[in-house]
């Protein structure tokens, strides 16, 4: 399956990652893999390459990904 986007619905996640969507979303809520969107229901390619990679990945306490940290003076006020 190729991914063209970094936003995939919980469907197409599953596919991503090789699982039925039953058994993706168990492993979602085992390791805590992050949702988004307003109704939860979307997954980011990078947290789920992370994932893959490293399954306990978000089970770590105080773990930033590398892409989540910001450099500082990074924040601009509005």
């Amino acid at each position: 399956m190729m991914v063209e986007t970094r936003w995939m619905n919980s469907a197409e996640a599953a596919a991503y990652c090789s699982f039925s969507r039953s058994t993706f979303m168990k492993n979602v809520r085992r390791y805590k893999i992050p949702r988004y969107g307003p109704k939860h229901n979307r997954f980011d390619r990078w947290d789920l390459d992370a994932w893959m990679q490293d399954p306990n990945v978000f089970l770590r306490k105080n773990y930033v990904l590398p892409w989540r940290r910001r450099a500082p003076g990074d924040f601009t006020p509005v």
